[in-house]
């Protein structure tokens, strides 16, 4: 996995190209829309980060993780090679800022 930590989160630039807004994003403004979609893709970031570091046996090859965002702004994160016992320690985490919304399958 490859990772550009050159620049931290906050120093990184970050561009939105509305291709259309969901319906979950529809009834915001533009301005606000890019402040919650930011918020949603960085803490998957962030939790896919904690797999890295909690799993790293998982990110040996490459697009192996798959995620989505449910309909309550949730988001899924799977992996094929993951175990039962895994999924459900992650589960248990404290709901901290990075897992807060986040279910590992």
């Amino acid at each position: 996995m490859n990772w550009d930590d050159a620049l931290t989160q906050e120093q990184r630039e970050h561009f939105l190209k509305w291709i259309s807004k969901c319906k979950f994003h529809n009834a915001i403004s533009d301005a606000d829309a890019y402040k919650v979609v930011l918020d949603e893709n960085q803490s998957k970031n962030r939790a896919i980060g904690l797999l890295v570091l909690t799993y790293p046996r998982l990110f040996e090859r490459e697009n192996e993780v798959q995620w989505h965002f449910n309909p309550d702004r949730s988001v899924t994160i799977s992996h094929p090679d993951i175990t039962q016992l895994e999924k459900d320690a992650f589960n248990l985490l404290p709901k901290t800022d990075i897992v807060k919304k986040v279910n590992l399958e």
